[in-house]
Order: C-alpha cells, then structure tokens, then sequence
C-alpha cells in the first residue's frame, strides 16, 4: 500500500515522534477506515472485474471456458483441416 510507504518513509527520515510521522499515520489510518467502510462495495467490484474471484464456482469455470474458446480456439487457424 503506497500509504504504508508514505508511513514508513516518515518514520525512517523524521523519526517515529515527529509530526509528519503521526500525520503519515493519521492519514494511514483515515485510509483503512474509508476502505473497510466499502469493502462490500470495492469486493463487488473487483469480482465484476475479475470473475475467478466469484463465490459461484460456476462463474469462474465459464469464465475459464469463454476465455479459453474465444483467445485460444477461435485463434486457431482453419487450415489445418484441409490435410
């Protein structure tokens, strides 16, 4: 998390009591609440991107399926059948 970064970097230049430092971690902390306060909505998104990450195991295996017939099959050049 760049945050986390921005933590971390505050510390290691300003040392662990300074006030950039408790801002860096104020600011850190503001962050994890505003996201645990829309996980529900960030994990519906993220399986609408990614489908294997769907509760539905079905979901992921036509996932798998369409993606294996639509970028490999379809691909496949039709002139191997005129041998």
């Amino acid at each position: 998390m760049d945050v986390n970064q921005i933590v971390s970097n505050c510390e290691l230049y300003n040392g662990p009591r300074h006030s950039m430092t408790a801002a860096a971690q104020r600011m850190m902390d503001l962050c994890l609440q505003r996201v645990a306060e829309k996980e529900e909505k960030l994990m519906r998104l993220e399986k609408a991107i990614n489908p294997l990450l769907d509760d539905d195991d079905m979901v992921a295996l036509a996932f798998i399926f369409t993606t294996v017939l639509e970028d490999r099959l379809m691909k496949v050049s039709n002139d191997w059948f005129c041998v």
